[in-house]
């Protein structure tokens, strides 16, 4: 069309109101280039003012609005937003949904890679920018965004997550975290924790055994649940003991614990309950006083047996005293003499007292101190044999001796045959023992032997018995 300006001609171009003004111009230099190849003699040439061009455009789309086709109101509308929204069958959207595409792949790698920032503030920002990301794609595929809205959001995300990313770096935690390790066995951090956990679970222990009133009380619940927290703690100890627990792991988990006794010893607390029942303070006095009655006899047989001890050791003096007075010896001998006379003592079962009063009887009737000590061992023996005080033994062994004249050496012979006697006759030793008491220096004037007069004083006593059965 001649007559514009300098212009030959204007070219009347139709618009698509469904492309976008780049794709207009796109198309227009691409007619452009055609036409001058078809060797014209005037050559075309094109001035392509944006600004005509744009408004030509949203007249084209006021108009298209304004006047729908085939006086479809609600159709026409339709295409008209549709135009304005980035579509699947648009150029700028495939480039638009690689960008975002992209930088999504981008940020999950280092999501997955950095994760010594999980956990930071800027850990959480990452997460969050791919969250923007995942939604903005959502619209771009729905066609809920137009070019300008899509660029504006896009390249604000990209450039908040360049930034973050920088700051990452900076801080040391745009890297992998390291692997976390389990704490030693016999290291000060591993005996730290295993007091703490010994601490914790003697205090819930004790608890349990405190706060019985709570067993069956209103807070029973919680009483009980004191119980599954012990449980709990001794698992953790086991588990700090295999060495499987990280440190991280055990302060989690030691705060838990220690978070849930707090409120079951709160609410028993709360309750009143935190003490022992009625039953368990009846028996717990019970119990002390059962323990104070038996450390009373405990004390008063230890105060009783310290009395005897002072009281034989005494005795033991005095009759070591007595028999020092009566036989004169060394000290060597006497040393040599107390030892021999607690063996002795032991071996027949007998007192070092009395063992020490018949040996200082037989001094007396002039006997050495050996011949002593072995006329005491016989006597001890026969007071045994007999059944007899020790007194009546002395007193017997020393008719024989004198009614008799037995030496010391033959006692043995003599304490024998009176044992013989008393097992198979109808005598007992204890009576022989008398009968020589009271009649050995008679039978002994009569003529008679010892073994005569035992035979005399077993058969008078066959007799007595007959008639006594008679």
């Amino acid at each position: 069309m001649a007559g514009k300006g300098n212009r030959d001609f204007e070219l009347v171009v139709g618009l698509n109101p469904s492309l976008s003004l780049k794709e207009m111009q796109s198309d227009i230099s691409s007619l452009i280039t055609d036409l001058n190849a078809k060797n014209f003699k005037i050559k075309v040439g094109v001035i392509v003012n944006t600004a005509d061009l744009k408004q030509q455009v949203e007249a084209a789309l006021s108009d298209t609005v304004a006047t729908p086709k085939n006086g479809g109101g609600g159709g026409g509308g339709s295409q008209s937003k549709e135009a304005q929204k980035l579509t699947k069958d648009m150029q700028a959207y495939g480039s638009a949904l690689s960008q975002v595409s992209k930088l999504l792949t981008e940020l999950r790698t280092k999501q997955s890679g950095w994760t010594a920032a999980v956990n930071t503030p800027q850990g959480d920002a990452l997460n969050n920018y791919i969250a923007q990301l995942e939604i903005l794609k959502t619209r771009l595929e729905q066609g809920e965004l137009t070019s300008k809205e899509f660029s504006t959001q896009f390249a604000l995300i990209r450039g908040e997550a360049a930034s973050t990313a920088e700051e990452m770096q900076r801080l040391g935690i745009a890297q992998a975290a390291a692997s976390p390790t389990t704490i030693a066995v016999d290291t000060q951090e591993y005996t730290k924790n295993l007091k703490t956990l010994n601490d914790l679970l003697s205090r819930v222990t004790d608890h349990q055994n405190k706060w019985t009133a709570a067993q069956h009380g209103t807070s029973s619940q919680s009483y009980a649940q004191l119980e599954t927290y012990a449980n709990d703690i001794t698992t953790l100890i086991s588990r700090l003991q295999t060495g499987t627990l990280t440190q991280e792991e055990f302060n989690r988990e030691l705060s838990r614990i220690r978070q849930n006794v707090d409120v079951a010893e709160t609410a028993i607390k709360g309750a009143g309950e935190a003490t022992k029942s009625w039953s368990d303070r009846i028996g717990g006095l019970m119990q002390k006083f059962s323990e104070w009655f038996s450390l009373t006899r405990v004390i008063m047989a230890v105060y009783r047996a310290i009395r005897q001890m002072i009281s034989a050791s005494i005795e033991l003096d005095d009759a070591m005293t007595q028999l020092k007075i009566v036989t004169k010896d060394t000290d060597d001998v006497y040393a040599r003499f107390g030892d021999n006379i607690a063996n002795t003592a032991k071996k027949i079962g007998s007192s070092i007292t009395d063992l020490l009063s018949s040996t200082t009887t037989f001094a007396r009737l002039g006997y050495s101190l050996d011949e002593s000590s072995a006329l005491a061992e016989y006597t001890a023996m026969l007071q045994n044999v007999g059944d007899i005080d020790v007194s009546a033994a002395q007193d017997a062994i020393t008719a024989i001796i004198k009614a008799f004249d037995v030496d010391v050496n033959d006692i043995e012979s003599i304490m024998d045959k009176l044992v013989v006697t008393g097992n198979n006759f109808p005598i007992s030793v204890a009576q022989i023992a008398e009968g020589m008491n009271n009649a050995s220096s008679a039978l002994a004037a009569a003529g008679n032997t010892f073994e005569q007069s035992v035979a005399l004083l077993t058969a008078a006593n066959t007799t007595i018995n007959s008639c006594r059965a008679a």
